[in-house]
């Protein structure tokens, strides 16, 4: 593979997981960014920078998120 395929390979990769970690959280809406970091066996930073990298990728998706992260906020 050239390097631009093995980059867009990458970047395919990179919102596959985004999405994955999005719906994750859509489903699981009461759950803290914590709980749902441990299930995705991923650091509670990584699922920050994923969540907002969606905003690049789908950005309906990136509210609905970033409504649900508002209100974990609003609720400590």
């Amino acid at each position: 593979l050239s390097k631009q395929e093995l980059a867009e390979v990458k970047r395919k990769e990179i919102e596959d997981r985004c999405r994955r970690e999005a719906e994750y959280l859509l489903d699981h809406h009461n759950d803290g960014i914590r709980k749902i970091a441990r299930e995705l066996c991923i650091s509670k930073s990584q699922l920050h920078r994923d969540l907002h990298e969606l905003k690049f990728i789908d950005d309906y998706m990136y509210v609905q998120c970033q409504n649900i992260l508002r209100r974990h906020r609003g609720i400590r």
